[in-house]
Formats: C-alpha cells, sequence, structure tokens
C-alpha cells in the first residue's frame, strides 16, 4: 500500500475498487486491474473538479505505473504534458523552450527549442515515443523532458 500512495492512490479507494472489480468479473481483481481503476476514478475526479493540475499529475502518474509494468505509456505521458501546455497558456504564457532532463540522444534533438503554445499543443514533439530514458530496470523509454515557458523569440 506504500508504493500504491505514490501513485496518489489511497487505501480506501483501492479497497472499494478491489469489491467493485471482483463483482463485475465475478472473481477476485487482479492488484494491477485495481490500481488502473482506481487511476482512471482519480481522473474522473478532476475533471469533474475541472483541477487540471491534479489531472497532469494523474496521468503522469499513470504513465510512471504503466512504465513501471513493462507497458506503453505514451498516452498518458502525452496527456500530462498536453494539460501541462493548457496550464501555461492559462496562465498568460505564449511561448515555451524544451528542457532535457538527463534526456538521451534521441530526446537531444528537441533541447532548448522555442514553441508557441499552439504550435506546442499540435506538434507536440514531447514527449518523445522513442525515448531511451529508463527509469524502471526492465522497462522501455521514458521521455523525462518538458516545457518551461520562456520569453525568447
Amino acid at each position: 500500500m506504500k508504493k500504491l500512495m505514490v501513485y496518489g492512490i489511497k487505501e480506501e479507494l483501492y479497497h472499494e475498487m478491489d469489491q467493485k472489480l471482483s463483482i463485475q468479473f465475478k472473481e477476485k481483481a487482479k492488484p494491477l486491474d485495481i490500481i488502473w481503476g482506481v487511476m482512471n476514478r482519480i481522473v474522473v475526479m478532476a475533471i469533474k473538479d475541472g483541477d487540471l493540475n491534479a489531472l497532469k499529475m494523474i496521468y503522469y502518474n499513470q504513465a510512471l505505473f504503466l512504465n513501471e509494468t513493462e507497458r506503453d505509456c505514451i498516452v498518458p505521458l502525452r496527456e500530462s504534458t498536453r494539460i501541462s501546455l493548457i496550464i501555461l497558456q492559462n496562465r498568460g504564457f505564449t511561448k515555451v523552450k524544451i528542457l532535457k532532463q538527463n534526456s538521451c540522444n534521441i530526446c537531444q534533438q528537441f533541447a532548448d527549442k522555442i514553441y508557441s503554445i499552439s504550435e506546442a499543443l499540435e506538434k507536440m514533439p514531447i514527449p518523445c515515443p522513442d525515448c531511451q530514458t529508463i527509469i524502471f530496470k526492465g522497462s522501455s523509454g521514458f521521455c523525462r523532458c518538458i516545457y518551461i515557458p520562456t520569453k525568447d523569440a
């Protein structure tokens, strides 16, 4: 349970989802299914609350979880990044620069590139689906590049 808290999962939600899925599946739910179900419930709650920061973080945690369990993580990682851009746009920023964080050789090509937020949202150059940065032993790449606001032209 301690490890689940890293992903924003509380014990009560875990047990509640366990019961719900076990009834739905007509057999004991698997821990990975329970965790994924809780994460999706948290996404729905964040959307209802209009809490973009919470939504960004749960998508990021979903990506981490998928990567750690050796599954493709690009979809929730992209969604987390997309929401980060929207948050910056909502705060009045118009341009962003890509900051590489211990990036692989593939991601080096994006380092310090500047985009308008609308262009970044359209092109979504990061997270790079071909990233080779390994954060969990045995998993695939996990792009850690991020956007930061900038005033540079």
